[in-house]
């Protein structure tokens, strides 16, 4: 038995908070509406197992066992720069700052959270289920930063390099070595930027990612094109190729203009000497490059020297293989009547003068300046 008093004619009306992932239908056990990625505050009325309440302008069921009295967890991302305030209707203590990661308690329609050490709340509203991703180009060499110290810089990103990350105020975060690490957003271009780089010798070149090979690198060379994901995209010889990133680098290694690795260790031998006094005396007759001069000590129709003191040689030969690019150009247009696009492709062919693009462009543009 109940009071009869204590009954009333129209249902009576209950404010629960609805948590996070909880289904939400159109009737007792009928079709989904949705499913949260948050916390919602509803009125409504319980019927038996059921909360009824209106969504969306709708009514709507959620099942009681997903309602609760008390203030449930909730965690989004900043669709904007958020106003931190000390009370849910109180004064501004702070600002949280467009893509950063929110996590408190709902609070009616807030979100009770601490930034920096201040505790306050923000519009749960103005959150979002996902992360802000972002990807780009450095528009300029940039410097890579700890997260947890922007003072500290650990690292660099060379300009044309893809960024990847999730948006953060004005930084982009991501993972750099295996460390959480910033660059600023503003730095980090939406449009493709060229990359200037070196490519290894003997790396492969690919009519499309993940295709077949066309041709190689004979000598560690220059390189330019426009990252996508893994590839460079670059102009080889009027047509569009690609190249893996594994034996792309940002600086300038030490082979070079040649197609060696190895090192020619720190003891000179007779071997050695040998060698740098041949590679002395074909400069003294050829312009050569770095490439055709190893390849001329080493050949066994040429000097037949081994590779580690070929490479002593042209290491230690004294040579300026950009001057010797611009007398070997000035060579061949003593006898040929090139174009510079024609000496250019001479220059730096590897069935050429096999010098590096670089050195190539310094020539043609000293001789047809």
């Amino acid at each position: 038995y109940v009071y009869a008093t204590l009954l009333q004619k129209n249902p009576v009306k209950v404010t629960r908070y609805i948590k996070a992932n909880s289904i939400i239908r159109s009737t007792p056990n009928g079709s989904i509406i949705t499913r949260l990625w948050r916390p919602i505050r509803v009125a409504g009325t319980i019927q038996g197992a059921w909360l009824k309440f209106t969504y969306n302008n709708k009514t709507a069921y959620v099942a009681m066992s997903a309602a609760t009295t008390r203030n449930p967890p909730m965690t989004g991302y900043a669709k904007e720069t958020l106003n931190l305030r000390n009370t849910p209707t109180g004064s501004i203590i702070g600002t949280i700052p467009k893509g950063y990661k929110v996590s408190g308690n709902l609070v009616r329609n807030m979100v009770k959270t601490t930034y920096k050490g201040k505790t306050g709340y923000v519009y749960a509203s103005l959150l979002q289920k996902n992360p802000f991703k972002f990807s780009g180009y450095a528009s300029q060499k940039l410097n890579v930063r700890s997260y947890s110290d922007s003072s500290k810089i650990i690292g660099k990103i060379a300009k044309g390099r893809q960024v990847s990350g999730q948006v953060i105020g004005n930084q982009i975060v991501f993972t750099y070595n295996g460390t959480k690490a910033t660059v600023y957003r503003s730095l980090v271009s939406t449009k493709p930027i060229t990359y200037t780089g070196y490519v290894l010798a003997n790396t492969k070149i690919y009519v499309e990612p993940n295709g077949s090979s066309y041709d190689e690198y004979k000598y560690t060379n220059d390189i330019q094109g426009v990252w996508e994901g893994n590839w460079l995209k670059i102009n080889y010889r009027g047509f569009t190729r690609y190249v893996y990133k594994s034996n792309i680098r940002d600086n300038k290694p030490s082979s070079y203009g040649v197609s060696y690795n190895a090192s020619y260790g720190s003891t000179v031998t007779a071997e050695y000497r040998n060698a740098l006094n041949n590679a002395k005396q074909y400069l003294e007759i050829f312009d050569y490059s770095k490439q055709r001069l190893y390849e001329q000590l080493v050949s066994p129709y040429g000097e037949g020297f081994s590779e580690k003191a070929a490479q002593y040689a042209v290491e230690n030969c004294g040579a300026n293989w950009w001057q010797n690019a611009v007398d070997e150009g000035r060579n061949y247009l003593e006898i040929f009547d090139w174009s510079k696009q024609r000496l250019y492709d001479q220059l730096s062919s590897a069935y050429g003068g096999k010098f590096t693009e670089a050195q190539a462009q310094y020539a043609v543009n000293v001789i047809f300046k």
